[in-house]
């Protein structure tokens, strides 16, 4: 029994957003496509997202692998069941790893040139979230899609106490959040568009701020975080389904909404 990605779509609601991501990504100039999960789908009812990524490339005509990162090998035996059962041909486009993310991932990003598109569904631990998207990021793409499951709130957990407010992603939001500041900060849209906002009111009341307050000068200040920051200048993400977050360049999460207009 072969399940289409249109089947899954219609079937599986958590299965949409990833396809989503995956037809997002423009494959004219693609031969090989990457796609990278840490966190295997063992359970049928909850995306089938190690499946549905090896059946796009199949349907697609694409070349290239899926990489599935998993730490409990149970796990990858009952994903690799679900693939059978599905798609026995689909095999082969599939390479489980298993093992800590922390150590697995990095291997893995050494044996590709890019990443198209990354699923982060690992471990609820904000911090290996946060390691995970960084060392994904510097592998994406142009094109290409992060996105973090489980961004809703969870409760304090006995190897993460601080708050979840955003779940996996609460050490990667606050992250965000100062790459906006960068990059909307009133002097930098005043260079870039060459003038301030028409409004009389906005732009008096702009001119009061200087071009970043205090705090931030403090942060700033310092070439290397500069340099750092820059690296993200082109970074833009919105909420997909409530509760993932969707994380990419520019053009690629406009490509996104303009498919999925609902997007935060």
């Amino acid at each position: 029994m072969t399940l289409s990605i249109k089947e899954c779509a219609e079937k599986l609601h958590r299965a949409k957003n990833i396809i989503s991501c995956l037809q997002a990504v423009d494959t004219t100039d693609i031969q090989d496509f990457v796609y990278l999960e840490i966190g295997t789908c063992f359970k049928e009812d909850e995306g089938l997202s190690t499946y549905v990524a090896a059946r796009f490339l199949e349907e697609n005509g694409l070349g290239g692998k899926v990489f599935s990162h998993e730490m409990i090998p149970e796990h990858v035996e009952e994903s690799r069941k679900i693939v059978r059962k599905y798609g026995q041909e689909l095999l082969s486009r599939i390479e489980w790893v298993i093992g800590n993310s922390a150590h697995t991932v990095p291997e893995t990003l050494k044996k590709v040139d890019t990443v198209d598109v990354a699923f982060v569904d690992g471990g609820g631990h904000p911090l290996f979230s946060l390691f995970e998207f960084e060392a994904l990021w510097e592998k994406l793409s142009l094109g290409g899609l992060i996105l973090v499951d489980d961004c809703n709130y969870l409760p304090p957990s006995p190897a993460y106490e601080g708050r979840r407010d955003y779940g996996k992603a609460q050490l990667i939001m606050p992250f965000l959040m100062l790459m906006e500041y960068i990059n909307f900060q009133p002097g930098v849209i005043a260079k870039k568009i060459g003038k301030l906002p028409d409004s009389a009111a906005v732009i008096e009341e702009t001119l009061a701020i200087t071009t970043m307050t205090p705090f931030m000068k403090e942060l700033f200040g310092n070439d290397r975080i500069r340099s750092i920051a820059s690296q993200f200048q082109d970074m833009d993400f919105a909420f997909l389904g409530g509760n993932q977050l969707v994380i990419g360049r520019k053009k690629a999460i406009a490509r996104l909404r303009n498919d999925n207009p609902k997007l935060l």
